[in-house]
This record gives C-alpha cells, sequence and structure tokens, in this order.
C-alpha cells in the first residue's frame, strides 16, 4: 500500500484520502467507541483519543512522517514473518535515546545477575553460563566487545529499528563471512537462544484483537476470546496459526530477586 501521503500537504486531496484508508484500517481491528492511539505530530502514538477525535488530529496536525508501519493499530511489524519480536500493541521498546554505541551498561547487567544468581541447596546458579558467556572475546584480541554485548548491541538496534526476522538473519549471515574469526550468532533465533539460555528470555503471551483478555492461566488453550468471542488467529487455516496480537512478558519475580540481592538497594531502601 503507498503511504508516500503521510509526508505530504494537508488537505489536499491524496493526503485526505490516505487518512481515510488509514481510519477504515484501523475500523478493522478497533471496535467503534474505543479508543485508540493518535499517530499525529503531536500526540505521537502516546495520547489515546476517540476515532474522530483522531481524524480530525490527523487532517489538522498532519501524521507522523516516520509511522509508515501502523504496527498501534494492527499491522503486523514484518510482513514475511508472524513470530517477530515486536507485537502488533504491545512494542518492547521505549523509543527512547539510548546511545547504541554504548547502550546499556553490559557490565553492571553482568554483575548484577551474578549476585542473584542462587536457585536455591543442590541446583546450579542460574547465571554460571551468562558468566561464561561474559567473558568470551567476540574474536581473539577484541577489546571493544564481548559476544554478549555484542549480541545484545544487535538485538538492541534490531528492536530500535523494527528490522525483519528475515532482514536481520541476512545481515548476521554477511557479518559471519565477511568476519569468520568473529564469534557471532548466524540467525535471529540463535541470538535469542543465547539471551535466553542465561536467564534473560521473556515469556510470551497471546492477547485478544480488541484487549479484552490475555489467552493465560486457565485461558491459555482457548482459540476464542473468553469476553468477545474474536478468534485468537488471524488466520486459522494456514499452516502455521498467528495471533492477533502477542504480549512479551518478563517475569517480576527474577527482576525483583536481582533488585533486592544489591547491597545498595537494601541499603537505600532502609533509609527510604
Amino acid at each position: 500500500m503507498d503511504r508516500s501521503w503521510i509526508q505530504g500537504m494537508s488537505f489536499t486531496p491524496p493526503y485526505m484520502k490516505g487518512v481515510e484508508e488509514f481510519m477504515g484500517f484501523g475500523h478493522q481491528n478497533f471496535r467503534e467507541n474505543q479508543d485508540i492511539l493518535c499517530p499525529c505530530k503531536d500526540c505521537l502514538n502516546v495520547e489515546h483519543r476517540g476515532q474522530a477525535e483522531v481524524e480530525e488530529h490527523l487532517l489538522c496536525n498532519g501524521m507522523s512522517v516516520t509511522y509508515t508501519r501502523w504496527v498501534f493499530h494492527g499491522e503486523a511489524v514484518s510482513d514475511d514473518e508472524g513470530d517477530n519480536t515486536e507485537g502488533a500493541a504491545y512494542q518492547s521498546d521505549d523509543d527512547d535515546e539510548r546511545d547504541v554505541a554504548n547502550g546499556g551498561d553490559v557490565a553492571y547487567m553482568v554483575d548484577d545477575m551474578f549476585m542473584s544468581g542462587r536457585q536455591g541447596e543442590g541446583k546450579p546458579k542460574l547465571f554460571s553460563k551468562l558468566m561464561d558467556e561474559a567473558k568470551k572475546d567476540l574474536y581473539e584480541g577484541c577489546s571493544d566487545f564481548t559476544r554478549m554485548s555484542f549480541i545484545i548491541k544487535l538485538l538492541y538496534i534490531k528492536s530500535y529499528n523494527w528490522i525483519t526476522n528475515r532482514a536481520f538473519n541476512q545481515f548476521v549471515e554477511l557479518i559471519s563471512v565477511a568476519f569468520p574469526h568473529a564469534d557471532i550468532p548466524k540467525s535471529y533465533t540463535e541470538a535469542k537462544n543465547v539471551l535466553s539460555e542465561v536467564g534473560l528470555g521473556y515469556e510470551t503471551i497471546h492477547v485478544c484483537k480488541f484487549d479484552c483478555a490475555l489467552f493465560w492461566g486457565q485461558h491459555a488453550n482457548k482459540s476464542h476470546c473468553p469476553e468477545c468471542g474474536t478468534s485468537r488467529w488471524k488466520d486459522e487455516v494456514g499452516r502455521k496459526k498467528i495471533p492477533h496480537k502477542v504480549l512479551r512478558y518478563f517475569p517480576i519475580i527474577p527482576r525483583l530477586q536481582r533488585f533486592f540481592c544489591v547491597k545498595g538497594t537494601i541499603s537505600r531502601c532502609k533509609v527510604a
């Protein structure tokens, strides 16, 4: 679908027709009286508004010129893979201004997880493998990256720029061929598995198309929403069923354990 109208002038026929197409797309994914995120240049998909008000904002303010894939209004992030990391309405990025070159203090994260890596008597340390991974050089003599920090930065760039799984696979394959001496994952799945194996994974929970309920707990195996009866799947006939929406959940208990296993955190709580 041609979306060049997004960068056009407001109130021109192509722009007004484009807004009409966008609102029609939204009507397919949301109930008529349901508030939706407003993608105008002022709201930037932060404010929820009534659909009539969203249309007025788009006509008067113009649409954000970067919002060319309507992921917050029901469109899949990836056209070629339904299981892409980012869900349609539950994007995990905060869209902040972190510096990709120094994205996050990996050393602090590793230290924090090591401190809380005890699973109990007789059980292996949860993050012992993480410590091994954190010590691996990307290649012999590399002083700028460890293998772990490089993988984390690759996945951050993928998420921040909404790169499809297929494009990411081709990207890392090219890097691997160009730098055979570097220990780089050969695919998106392999990169995810590295993080999952060291305790940095997440749980996926399917969500009703209209946000009525989560397919979780007693509803985990249901194929239709227990509230509105809408199908859980976009396509129930295809070889691989694709859910309408996916929530990425980072379990809270391990995070709280890491948080309170750091002496500085406990001291600050006592002072407060």
